[in-house]
């Protein structure tokens, strides 16, 4: 999932650590003291410390690569899916098995037709 703000990133930070929130507000980005999370009614003390330990330690830089990352590893997957169907194309090329030629490995007598 591509992050489209630090406010994104830290919500989806805090839901994937199962913290109940309504959610988060960057006042200023440079300054932690404007920064809010909305918690859901269910969050427990626990939950409200932990998010507010996130909160604190939050690298706006890292989330700011974010996007970056995740579009460098997109093309990444994408060229080894090319490479991949190449592969696949040779191997299938390369190790078709034809019937007559299990049918020989099992039973000797059966004729056997050469390989193109």
């Amino acid at each position: 999932m591509l992050f489209s703000s630090p406010a994104t990133f830290l919500d989806q930070a805090l839901r994937a650590q199962g913290i109940p929130i309504v959610g988060v507000s960057i006042g200023h980005a440079g300054d932690k003291a404007t920064w809010r999370i909305d918690f859901a009614p269910e969050a427990t003390d626990a939950q409200k410390t932990t998010a507010a330990k996130m909160m604190l330690s939050f690298d706006e830089a890292a989330a700011a690569a974010e996007p970056e990352v995740a579009r460098d590893l997109v093309g990444e997957i994408d060229a080894l899916k090319t490479r991949l169907s190449g592969l696949q194309n040779l191997l299938v090329k390369k190790s078709v098995i034809r019937a007559d030629d299990i049918a020989g490995a099992l039973d000797p007598t059966v004729n056997r037709k050469p390989n193109p």
